[in-house]
């Protein structure tokens, strides 16, 4: 028997041409150094769930320039996924937005108000309401270190009106209190204690 038609015959049907467009992508194999590098090429199928998406990434800093994290934003065909890794702060619950410029310097109020493209008012609570950089408050246990995932299905990263990759950019700010998702302008969260500005990277989505 021909070894093309075993293979055929193996992956006939829904299942099989599945199980193909799984295995499509390719590997290029280099030795650099006396060491083998694999190289994972972008070939990846949305059938299983991966795909190269438009990301945004911000290294956050306090305000004596100490890196205290990062933050992910990676575009899907319903909104966003954010992902933060904080640390250094101080136990309790604290703000977190998207502000309107991609500025930190030379303080975070260069970065201006929330994301606001729509020019309504502030918070999830309000009626009249809410920024499209309004984010849920981050709840910081006694270690000072917090890691969250959330969706933010208002938002797009690099296309549309509400991207967040336009002209001036963007920046994540982490307030020091906390926001109560009502008052204007920022749920008197308080002072900003750290501050990044997002840069366009490319992620693959499932790895979130």
């Amino acid at each position: 028997m021909r070894l093309e038609s075993t293979i055929g015959d193996s992956f006939r049907g829904s299942m099989g041409r599945t199980l193909i467009t799984a295995i499509l992508r390719v590997v290029t194999i280099a030795v650099v150094a006396g060491g083998v590098s694999i190289f994972l090429m972008s070939h990846l199928s949305a059938d299983v769930g991966e795909s190269l998406e438009c990301t945004a990434t911000a290294v956050v800093r306090n305000s004596a320039n100490e890196d205290v994290g990062n933050v992910v934003i990676a575009d899907g065909p319903n909104g966003v996924i954010v992902r933060a890794r904080l640390r250094g702060l101080s136990a309790g619950v604290h703000g977190f937005h998207i502000h309107e410029k991609g500025v930190c310097a030379p303080d975070f109020s260069a970065s201006g108000g929330h994301f606001n493209p729509t020019d309504v008012e502030h918070g999830y609570r309000n009626t009249a309401g809410f920024h499209y950089g309004d984010l849920p408050n981050l709840h910081v246990p006694e270690s000072g270190a917090v890691a969250v995932e959330f969706f933010a299905p208002w938002l797009n990263v690099c296309e549309g009106e509400r991207r967040l990759l336009d002209d001036d950019g963007a920046a994540v700010v982490v307030h020091q209190g906390t926001d109560d998702h009502s008052s204007n302008p920022s749920g008197g969260a308080g002072k900003r204690f750290g501050c990044g500005v997002l840069q366009p990277t490319q992620e693959v989505a499932s790895r979130f």
